[in-house]
């Protein structure tokens, strides 16, 4: 049983928690048929809670040229959750590793309005794929 497993390693240890790469791959292609690499599942499969933090990024590339976001897990045992995201406060102080996406530093042209428009909501025009309740 993992999860057994995973309570006696952190008792055999004395551990307050397991950091470990988020993916052992780099992202996968969009529609992409495997997630193979993900170790996600660690978490979901134990019941542990998990926190994830940045932890830096990729080379560059040409389709990524700030390189991929890199994330690290820090789990722990059941009710430990306190302590995780202390944990991960902490590392985030220290590593300082998020950049912006480059989306963020294109211009945005927007119309600029004297007032601001007044939005009346219609039943009439709402797809009928979409539950309806009163408006």
């Amino acid at each position: 049983n993992l999860t057994l497993a995973l309570r006696t390693v952190f008792a055999d240890h004395a551990l307050d928690a397991l950091i470990y790469p988020e993916q052992a791959n780099l992202v996968v292609k969009v529609g992409a048929a495997s997630q193979s690499g993900r170790n996600g599942i660690l978490a979901a499969v134990t019941g542990s809670p998990v926190v994830t933090v940045p932890a830096g990024f990729s080379p560059a590339t040409g389709t990524a040229p700030k390189g991929i976001p890199i994330g690290m897990e820090i789990l722990g045992l059941p009710w430990t959750e306190g302590k995780l995201l202390n944990l991960a406060k902490q590392v985030a102080a220290i590593r300082r590793v998020r950049k912006m996406p480059a989306l963020t530093e294109a211009p945005i042209e927007a119309a600029a309005y004297d007032t601001v428009p007044i939005i009346v909501p219609s039943l009439a025009n709402i797809p009928s794929a979409y539950a309806l309740g009163k408006l």
